[in-house]
Order: C-alpha cells, then sequence, then structure tokens
C-alpha cells in the first residue's frame, strides 16, 4: 500500500492516477478499463475513506476522500490514436504501482518517461502504407495495385501529418487527406491506362483509406455501451461516424468533381 506522510504526498499521488487514466485514455483504451485501472490505483493509497473516478471521452475526475478532507483533480483530454505500447506498459506499471513496488520519486518518473516516447515516425508511415498496401492485395491478389497503394500511402500519411501539425480538426484532416489521395489515384490510374495496363481503381482507394477506418474507435464505443458508460460510448460511435463521413466526402467529393468535368 502506498504509504502517505502529508498532503503533498496525497496530491502527488492523486496527480500519478490522473495521469495514468490520462495516457490510457489518450492512446485508445477503453473506458471501463480506465476507470478499472484508476480505482485500482487508489485504493491502494493508505488511508483512503472514499473514492470517486468518473472518465468519460473527454475528461477524468479523481476524486479521493482522506481524514483531511476531499482531493480533486481534472483532466481534459483529447484521443490521439492508437497506441498499444504505452496501453501495456501503462498496465504493467498500474500492476506494479498497486504491489507498492514503486517510491513516489520512482512512479513519476517512470509515468513521465512513458508518457514522453514518441513514435518512430518512419515505422509509423512504412506501416501504415505497408497495411494499405496489403489490404489492396488482399481484395485483388495482384502486384501493381498494391504498390501503388503502398508509395501514394506515403504521400498521404506525409501530408496527413502535416496537416496535424497545424493543428486542424482531425474530420478536416482526414478530408483534405483522402480527397487529395483520390486525386492522386485518379491520375496514377489515368496514366497507365494511356500505357495500356488497366488497374483496378478501387482496390488502391480502399487500400489507401484503410489507416484512416475508425475501427478501433467503433470496437471501443460499443464495448463502453454494453458496460453501461454511455456518455463515452457515444461520444466514441460519433467521432467514429464524423471519421467515416469525411473518408466518404473525401473520396466522393473528387468522384463528382471529375464525373462533371467528363460531362462538361
Amino acid at each position: 500500500m502506498q504509504i502517505v506522510k502529508t498532503k503533498e504526498d496525497c496530491q502527488n499521488l492523486i496527480n500519478i492516477v490522473a495521469d495514468t487514466a490520462q495516457i490510457l485514455l489518450e492512446s485508445g483504451a477503453e473506458t471501463y478499463r480506465v476507470e478499472d485501472t484508476a480505482f485500482r490505483m487508489s485504493a491502494s493509497i493508505q488511508k483512503v475513506r472514499k473514492i470517486n473516478v468518473f472518465v468519460s471521452y473527454t475528461c477524468i475526475i479523481v476524486c479521493l476522500t482522506f481524514d483531511f478532507g476531499d482531493l480533486i483533480t481534472l483532466r481534459r483530454t483529447m484521443p490521439k490514436g492508437t497506441n498499444l505500447w504505452k496501453i501495456n506498459e501503462i498496465n504493467n506499471f498500474s500492476r506494479n504501482f498497486v504491489k507498492d513496488k514503486y517510491t513516489l520519486e520512482e512512479a513519476t518518473q517512470i509515468i513521465n518517461t512513458i508518457n514522453e516516447r514518441q513514435i518512430n515516425k518512419y515505422l509509423y508511415i512504412i506501416g501504415a502504407s505497408a497495411a494499405s498496401g496489403l489490404f489492396a492485395n488482399l481484395l485483388v491478389g495482384g502486384i501493381l495495385e498494391p504498390i501503388l497503394a503502398f508509395f501514394i500511402s506515403i504521400v498521404e500519411i506525409l501530408l496527413c501529418r502535416f496537416f496535424q501539425k497545424k493543428e486542424n480538426p482531425q474530420f478536416v484532416i482526414t478530408y483534405i487527406t483522402v480527397a487529395f489521395m483520390t486525386l492522386i489515384t485518379m491520375i496514377t490510374v489515368n496514366l497507365f491506362g494511356r500505357l495500356g495496363i488497366e488497374l483496378k481503381f478501387d482496390s488502391i482507394i480502399i487500400g489507401c483509406i484503410m489507416p484512416f477506418v475508425p475501427g478501433v474507435s467503433i470496437t471501443n464505443s460499443v464495448r463502453d455501451i454494453l458496460s453501461g458508460d454511455l456518455v463515452s460510448g457515444i461520444s466514441s460511435m460519433i467521432n467514429a461516424i464524423i471519421t467515416a463521413l469525411s473518408i466518404a466526402l473525401g473520396v466522393g467529393s473528387v468522384l463528382y468533381l471529375a464525373l462533371l468535368m467528363e460531362a462538361i
């Protein structure tokens, strides 16, 4: 059990609990997992009389009652995608924290180390592009379509990361990126067609949009709704629907403009 001596120790411990929950939530963990982790860590703190943990899609509130009164901390969060490495590391940390394997200073240092680790951008780009190529191969089983989907996805991911640095809304980033990818694909297929090489346009498009498909958000939202976390579940579902609409509009708007130009 985490031993506390002063009110400052209590405040530091509740901050560690809230930071742990924030990293989990922003890394794509389910709401019930975040709440359960925060509750178990709070229960391991000495002299805690009452525990209240509330987690929604964009907010974390932890309230612990001690003999001297209540301590409350709030975190405004914004999910940043799926990071299974951070989820795994935080799960291991929380279990060891409950078993009292860390001092207060060690726990703070470990949390900061996990939170500050960044994804290797080159590995991320290659991995997402390879996934696009494999999905294109799964649809047609050819050679050219997966290769083109791989290289087009590299450009697509680079463009997406560029707009993310500008801190634009995610649905706007998705729309612009997918629309640009559709335009590049149309030009590429047209050029190969003039050389007498027929390509399946739809397989390349489907492969390239796969890195943006909100599969994890949909799965987590259904899981949260079934477990009774309606606020988080509905919020996550709406976010997934908006992302799906952005993808559909990005592809559809370019195809519609292309049809209009052909009609003219």
